[in-house]
């Protein structure tokens, strides 16, 4: 991982970003989500397919053409906590939008506002959360606050 300098123009290397992270800090992790890609794979391409990508511990990324890791978020969750970060957000992506086998459908901008209407309110309630194509979670170094807004 690179981050930017204080100046923000130089990269160097974040070996540890949770450890590295200051103070008030706020981290966000985004990963494949396992259980999301099998309903996709039983949708796109039949039950033999998603059977057969039950036990996968990586997956191929279409947009970057390398294999990365899957990563169980429960799990990151726990090594965030362990490594002294508290998570304040769990969220899906892309629940219900990859669910529809209708491509088409989506390019009606109408239906897709319904959609993205959809997909806003089910990326923070369980147990849809889980579904989605990826999952994220947003980890805060204790210590100072950070203000979002209002």
């Amino acid at each position: 991982m690179q981050r930017p300098t204080s100046s923000g123009s130089a990269r160097q290397p974040c070996p540890v970003c949770p450890v590295d992270a200051e103070q008030g800090g706020l981290l966000s992790l985004i990963g494949h989500n396992a259980a999301g890609r099998t309903l996709f794979t039983l949708l796109r391409e039949g039950p033999a397919a998603a059977y057969d990508g039950l036990d996968r511990t990586s997956r191929r990324t279409e947009q970057f053409n390398h294999d990365v890791r899957v990563v169980d978020p429960d799990e990151t969750a726990d090594r965030l906590t362990a490594a002294g970060l508290e998570i304040v957000g769990r969220y899906g992506g892309r629940i219900a939008n990859d669910l529809l086998t209708d491509d088409a459908a989506k390019r009606d901008p109408a239906y897709y506002a319904d959609l993205e209407r959809l997909e806003l309110a089910l990326c923070d309630r369980e147990p849809y959360s889980r579904i989605g194509a990826f999952w994220q979670l947003v980890a805060r170094k204790p210590g100072l606050t950070v203000s979002l807004g209002t």
